[in-house]
């Protein structure tokens, strides 16, 4: 964990490299040396916040350029944090970062679950993950195109369920929406969304759709062309379970599947007694 001080010199010799200053001064080379067993403890936790239960804190972008671009793009970051030395003065150290993303889909996406009241059953996909060169288990999963879908990415996730899973119409919820005091859906906002990962600026939207109908011949959405191997299938909730923590599900497919199993549960789709009797 970048938490723990007894990691430092480890997590440190794992980024790329650092750049010290104190009293907000640029650090030359040798003063960089001098001052590196002053920061050396602060740069696993370069800011503690006074209450580091509850706060967030963020660091200052200094620089940020594109190092490479294909369907996704690899950003070279610099952030600056304020720090506080060994001799309780301030300062700022810079780290640079690696960051992953999806610069065309605005850095959004959507996993959505089908399910179906009648049968208790749910539709899965299973595809191709190039990351680990082999086949792995999703739910319907797709970026948000704004000249696409338009502005609201809830039509994203009735556009993949249909691409993926040859599903239309049912009832759709976004997992993410919390009632406001007056009882009214909110919009989620742009900033929204689960982080893929901590060093993806990737975010996605969970939903689930109860009770979708198949799709009309020649209505089916069109497969990307990497999506050659997709094929959706349906499960029990007997083995929903057993395949979300079967280490063959994809992280934001298995907190969607979570999501809607919690929902499905608390509006009475699903009883407890189904749910904890499998």
């Amino acid at each position: 964990s970048s938490s723990s001080s007894s990691s430092s010199s480890s997590s440190s010799s794992r980024r790329k490299s650092y750049r010290a200053s104190r009293e907000g001064t640029s650090a030359s080379a040798s003063e960089t040396n001098a001052t590196k067993g002053i920061f050396e403890e602060d740069m696993t936790k370069p800011r503690t916040p006074e209450t580091p239960t509850t706060s967030r804190f963020r660091g200052e972008t200094t620089r940020e350029s594109i190092a490479y671009r294909r369907y996704l793009a690899v950003y070279d970051r610099t952030v600056e944090f304020a720090a506080r030395t060994k001799d309780g003065g301030e300062g700022k150290i810079s780290i640079e970062y690696d960051i992953v993303g999806h610069p065309r889909l605005g850095f959004r996406f959507v996993a959505v679950l089908p399910f179906h009241s009648r049968t208790k059953e749910f539709t899965l996909c299973r595809e191709y993950i190039q990351s680990v060169n082999a086949s792995g288990l999703t739910v319907p999963t797709g970026g948000h195109e704004p000249e696409k879908h338009g502005e609201d990415i809830a039509n994203a996730a009735r556009a993949e369920m249909n691409e993926e899973a040859q599903l239309v119409g049912g009832t759709l919820v976004n997992l993410m929406e919390k009632k406001s005091e007056n009882g009214k859906d909110r919009t989620v906002g742009d900033e929204e969304g689960f982080i893929e990962t901590k060093w993806c600026r990737n975010r996605f939207v969970p939903f689930l759709c109860v009770d979708p109908q198949d799709v009309e011949e020649g209505e089916e959405g069109k497969l990307d062309v990497e999506e050659f191997a997709l094929e959706s299938f349906r499960v029990s909730l007997t083995e929903l379970k057993r395949i979300m923590y079967s280490g063959e599900m994809m992280l934001p497919s298995i907190i969607t599947c979570q999501m809607s199993l919690d929902y499905l549960v608390k509006s009475g789709l699903i009883s407890r007694d189904e749910y904890h009797g499998c």
